[in-house]
């Protein structure tokens, strides 16, 4: 087909020209045309065009592919073309990369070698194209030939892909204090192979950081140690990455810095700790240790590592000073101010001796020094440990002691002597009293005894007194009211009379004739009631009742109650209220007995006799089933039973309602009963048994005549309390299987055995426990069906609750001395018949009279007597028990002893005209003072006013005041009162008022003149010298008014006064001040003070400034320079920098520095400053380049 094809397009193109393109006209050629080209369409297949191509492809990353690029073909035939490229490496495939085909879009994509996308560079591919030809038919016979190809080029221009660097973290390791270089491209790479320069880095947290481009310097902070870190930036001259660099300085050790000290002690203060490591400095916060120290000059120094001790010489007062040493080798020195004190008088100890019962004067002032050489006198007295300490004056104080009555041994008392400012340590006077022969001395006596307790020994001489040691014998007494006394030579016992309780007294007398009283406490206790056995005839089957307490007695009048029985062996007892109820078994008669109990604790016997009576015969239970129409064979006497024994025979038989009777063998008393045809129910007949007495019993015989299933009765269980109730629904769980349970049917057949069981209206049984202790019951019982068949027997079993019997608690007795406390175990003696007393449920039901009463934790009561004069008190108590249940009120009966009470002293006030006397007789100080106990008082010892002089102060109350010469105001005393056995103190106030007469002083003004800043010292009489008082008195300075106002002042009484003017102030300065004569002041005086202007120099101060390293800077020094009067100051330059080039601006007081290029380390230059009269000092100005 090809070749005609051929031909036929060869010989008609010449005459039609392209068929795609026929002539218009005339029609015959456009017809021929038209066959020509349809020809050709149908039966010529023209081939494809395969152009080549030149490209340039770009890439964003090295793997990735390029976008779909055209081939280009075109087939004129518009038939589907197919492409074929050669595979990588083939003849006439790219050589660099892989070329993928998409047939459909007539596309390809260029996919490079990775390594080859990051260099750039040519590759070229041909293409072949087929057209695969449409399959022609010529009148449906299909026509076949081969496809159209076509080659193609395509020259490839791959561009370079750059990649990012990768830039990897780098860490480094330094000392503290010192740069490191990081060469941090080390480990940096590029994938195209290019040069990485460091175009950046970040600041440091704890460091500095410059950079070239091929490194990083850090430099970390002055004494920086840890961990710090910085990012950089690297680039390959296009893209960039960023790590970070971590960078850890090691720390190095810094010494410690020593810091000069200063501290105040006190002369003759002893050692003293002084922190002198407080203020020193150490950077690494390193151990500061103390290594070495230089004795001080007026004192001495000890230390360990890290505490100091300055102990000043004996006596020193001023100024001393020492220097210590650290570790590391810095040292400071420690100025020590030592200040004055004034050294006290030194009291000196003596040793007298005198007689029993004798009185002694001492001179306290007997071997008493000062080292300051200042007039001694006595100061204070101290009571002496045994025995009266009194005080005269005679010209001065004098120490009188007077020992206690009939004692001889040792006694010390303590004193102080001072000298106008301090007191002496004590000194002690040592007493040696020698005996004389004493008879022995009988002192009162109390105790205490319980009521009924029979004879109690009392060590009536344990108490008594002989100080020599001597024998001590009873030798009479008087006998109590309520008790017997008996005694022998040393022992002697008392008895109180029986149930007497209360108070008794008795005297004794012992060898010598001295006597005394012994009281006694009789304690009463609760008398057990006595029960009494008790005897009572009672009639076979008849309950009664005996009253068991007709007989029995309580010497207390307590409520007599009845708390147990025990069960007879023939009859029941039970309890109601205060009689019992016996009841004999049935158709006991006989003896029988009983026991009861009163009140828990007495017990008597009841002796029983029941008389005998005719029992008329017990029928048996005669309650029998059959089925229905099924005959039954009764024994009426079958169960029946005669008390007496004798035989028992029917005499009355009745008629059922649904059946027939047919009568038996009398002598066994046989019945045979039928039910009538059909009956199923319930029948019945009565009958009469008699004895030979013709005692007789009707009963009933019952039959239940059933016709199918019997019910089913169930056991059951219940619940009451002791003596309570409870109703028990039996029938609830039984069952019938036939038809219904008839609760109206319900029988008991057993009753209990410790109550009773009542059978309710609707088939409930009520259960009454008759109180005893057993803890289990139980009875039985049946129920009929609704057919009349009868259940079998069930038990009820019933579980008794206890009930609680409330605690008992007793009475109890206590003693306590007068405002004394004690503590009281009130439940010791309480009991509880059914468990235990809960000692922390006590409740005070009723407070004492003269004291207070709390309960403690522990089931104690503590008693505080409020040291009235009663001598008896009491309260009230309950407690409970486990169960919660609350005892009776007890009572708790308190017996006060006496003790002696410390005099009540009040406070005194007098008034004194200024230089006169007060001379006070007695009872004077004693007036106002009183003894609650009515003992005779007396002053025993008497203090040194401060602002006079005391004397003549007698044991009776006078004395003797003086105050000092022209002082006027408020003096006071202090003195003590004794009893005899205690002290108590009180304070005497003196008002020294003014004379009337005096003259009161003038004061005159006063001026000074000193330069600035100078220190005015004015050495007395100062202020004083020009004032006068026409009375010649002494004046003093009492008071500042108006105080000055640039300068401070320190001024004292004697005139003499400091003025310190305020830093670099000047001019004219007051202040005022009054004088006093003692009696009256002076108007404010005024005194002046001219201050004289100089010259201030100028002040500089030193700095330290930082500056980078390689970099200049401009600093301004104008907040470091001043003039305190204000002139215009001019600056110049002292020494330059040696590490550096600076500019010095003098006239803006500023400086531009530039370090030599890479140092690093401290550099530095001075100045100062003129205020046009003189120059400052230098500063230095210190350049820290890092």
């Amino acid at each position: 087909m090809s070749i005609v094809s051929t031909l036929v397009n060869a010989f008609l193109t010449p005459i039609f020209g392209n068929p795609a393109s026929p002539a218009q006209p005339p029609l015959l050629w456009a017809v021929l045309g038209w066959v020509r080209r349809e020809f050709q369409r149908t039966f010529v297949n023209s081939t494809p065009t395969a152009p080549s191509q030149n490209l340039t492809i770009s890439l964003a990353l090295p793997n990735a592919v390029s976008a779909p690029v055209a081939f280009g073909a075109v087939d004129p035939d518009g038939d589907a073309l197919t492409y074929t490229v050669p595979a990588r490496g083939a003849i006439g495939g790219p050589a660099h990369g892989i070329v993928t085909v998409d047939q459909a879009t007539g596309t390809f994509t260029y996919d490079p070698d990775d390594a080859y996308a990051l260099t750039g560079g040519t590759d070229t591919f041909t293409y072949t194209v087929s057209d695969a030809g449409a399959r022609p038919n010529f009148l449906g016979i299909p026509l076949s030939w081969s496809p159209s190809t076509a080659t193609g080029t395509v020259a490839l221009t791959l561009n370079r892909v750059n990649v990012a660097p990768v830039v990897n973290g780098d860490t480094r390791t330094t000392s503290e204090d010192t740069s490191i270089t990081i060469a941090v491209l080390g480990n940096d790479t590029d994938a195209n192979g290019n040069t990485l320069t460091v175009t950046g880095v970040g600041p440091a947290s704890h460091g500095t950081t410059t950079f070239t481009a091929s490194g990083v310097t850090y430099t970390p902070n002055a004494n920086f140690d840890g961990t710090d870190s910085f990012s950089y930036t690297a680039s390959d001259g296009s893209l960039t990455g960023t790590a970070t660099v971590t960078v850890t300085v090691t720390p190095v050790d810094d010494p410690p810095v020593a810091v000069n000290d200063s501290a105040t002690v006190t002369e003759d203060s002893g050692s003293t700790s002084i922190d002198v490591l407080a203020n020193d400095t150490d950077i690494d916060a390193g151990p500061k240790t103390i290594t070495g120290v230089t004795q001080p000059t007026n004192g001495s120094v000890t230390f360990t590592g890290t505490t100091l001790s300055y102990t000043p010489n004996a006596n020193f007062n001023g100024t001393d000073a020492f220097s210590y040493t650290l570790n590391g080798g810095s040292a400071a020195t420690v100025t020590m101010t030592v200040t004055a004190v004034n050294d006290a008088p030194v009291a000196a100890d003596q040793s007298v001796t005198l007689l029993e019962d004798t009185t002694i004067r001492v001179d306290p002032l007997v071997g008493a020094v000062d080292v300051d050489g200042d007039v001694v006198r006595w100061a204070q007295t101290e009571n002496a440990d045994i025995g009266v300490t009194d005080m005269v004056y005679l010209g001065r104080w004098y120490i009188v002691y007077t020992p206690p009555a009939n004692y001889s041994g040792p006694a010390t008392i303590r004193y102080k002597v001072w000298d106008g400012q301090d007191v002496s340590d004590y000194a002690t006077v040592t007493f040696t009293v020698t005996p004389v022969d004493d008879p022995p001395i009988a002192v009162n006596d109390a105790a205490t005894v319980t009521e009924d307790s029979g004879s109690t020994s009392i060590d009536v001489l344990a108490n008594d007194t002989d100080v020599d040691a001597g024998p001590k014998t009873i030798t009479g007494v008087t006998q109590p009211a309520g008790g017997v006394v008996t005694f022998t030579g040393t022992t002697l016992s008392y008895t109180p009379k029986a149930n007497f309780n209360g108070t008794d007294t008795f005297t004794y007398t012992l060898n010598g004739g001295s006597a005394a009283t012994v009281t006694m406490t009789v304690t009463p206790v609760t008398d057990p009631t006595v029960a009494v056995d008790d005897t009572a005839t009672v009639v076979e089957d008849t309950p009664t009742a005996i009253n068991v307490l007709d007989n029995d007695t309580n010497v207390d009048g307590v409520l007599m109650n009845i708390t147990a029985v025990t069960q007879p062996a023939n009859g029941t007892v039970t309890i109601i209220g205060t009689t019992v109820s016996y009841t004999p078994n049935t158709n006991y008669n006989g003896t029988d007995s009983f026991t009861y109990t009163l009140n828990g604790d007495s017990t008597a016997t009841v002796r029983i006799t029941v008389t005998p009576v005719n029992d008329a015969p017990v029928p048996g239970s005669q309650i029998y089933t059959t089925s229905a129409g099924t005959p039954v064979t009764i024994y009426l006497y079958a169960g029946a039973t005669d008390a007496e024994g004798d035989p028992i025979r029917w005499s009355f038989i009745g008629f059922p309602y649904n059946g027939t009777q047919v009568l038996g063998d009398y002598s066994l008393g046989l019945v045979t009963y039928t039910p009538n045809p059909g009956f199923v129910g319930t029948d019945s007949f009565q009958y009469r048994i008699r004895d030979n007495s013709d005692a007789g019993t009707f009963a009933t015989v019952t039959i239940n005549v059933i016709g199918g299933a019997r019910p089913v009765a169930v056991n059951d269980t219940a619940t009451v309390a002791e003596g309570g109730t409870t109703t028990v629904a039996v029938t609830t769980n039984d069952t019938d299987a036939d038809g219904t349970v008839d609760t109206t049917t319900v029988v008991i057949t057993r009753q209990p055995t410790a109550g009773t069981a009542t059978v309710n209206a609707n088939g409930s049984i009520t259960y009454a426990n008759n109180g005893t202790e057993a803890r289990t019951d139980s009875f039985a019982y049946t129920v009929k069906d609704d057919t009349g068949a009868l259940s079998n027997e069930a038990t009820v079993s019933i579980t008794v609750t206890p009930v609680n019997d409330a605690p008992i608690a007793l009475n109890d007795a206590a003693t306590v001395a007068e405002g004394g406390t004690t503590a009281i175990a009130v439940t010791a003696n309480d009991t509880d018949a059914d468990g235990t007393v809960d000692t922390t449920t006590i409740v005070i039901t009723r407070q004492p009279t003269y004291g207070t009463a709390t309960v403690n934790s522990n089931g104690t009561i503590t008693y505080v007597n409020n040291g009235s004069e009663a001598r008896t008190d009491s309260l009230g108590y309950k407690v409970k028990d486990d169960t919660g249940a609350l005892s009776n009120e007890a009572t708790v009966s308190i017996t006060v002893t006496p003790v002696n009470d410390a005099p009540i002293v009040g406070n005194d006030s007098y008034t004194v005209v200024a230089n006169g006397t007060l001379v006070i007789s007695a009872p004077g100080l004693l007036a106002n003072d009183t003894d609650p106990d009515g003992n005779p008082l007396a002053i025993t010892a008497a203090f040194a006013p401060q602002h006079g002089t005391l004397s003549g102060v007698f044991s009776s109350g006078g004395f003797t005041y003086r105050p000092d010469a022209g002082y006027v105001g408020t003096d006071s005393f202090r003195y003590t009162v004794g009893d005899g056995t205690t002290t108590s103190e009180g304070t005497v106030t003196i008002t020294v008022t003014a004379d009337a007469n005096n003259v009161a002083p003038v004061g005159n003004s006063d001026s000074y003149t000193i330069a600035e800043d100078t220190v005015l010292t004015v050495n007395g009489p100062g202020l004083l010298a020009n004032d006068t008082d026409a009375d010649g008195q002494t004046l003093s300075v009492v008071s500042i008014g108006t105080p000055p106002t640039r300068g401070s002042l320190e001024l004292r009484s004697d005139g003499s006064f400091t003025y310190s003017p305020g830093p670099n102030l000047n001019g004219t300065d007051t202040f005022t001040y009054k004088a006093s004569d003692g009696a009256a002041e002076t108007a404010f005086t005024t005194v002046t003070i001219n201050v004289t202007a100089v010259n201030d120099v100028p002040a500089v101060n030193n700095d330290t400034i930082p500056f980078p390293k390689d970099t200049s800077g401009a600093y301004s020094l104008l907040n470091r320079v001043s003039d305190a009067d204000g002139d215009t100051l001019t600056a110049s330059l002292v020494t330059s920098t040696q590490h550096g080039t600076l500019q010095f601006l003098a006239s803006q007081f500023a400086f531009v520095y530039t370090p030599t290029v890479g140092f690093v380390g401290t550099d530095s230059f001075t100045y100062k400053v003129n205020d046009g009269k003189v120059d400052s000092a230098v500063a230095t100005v210190t350049l820290v380049v890092s």
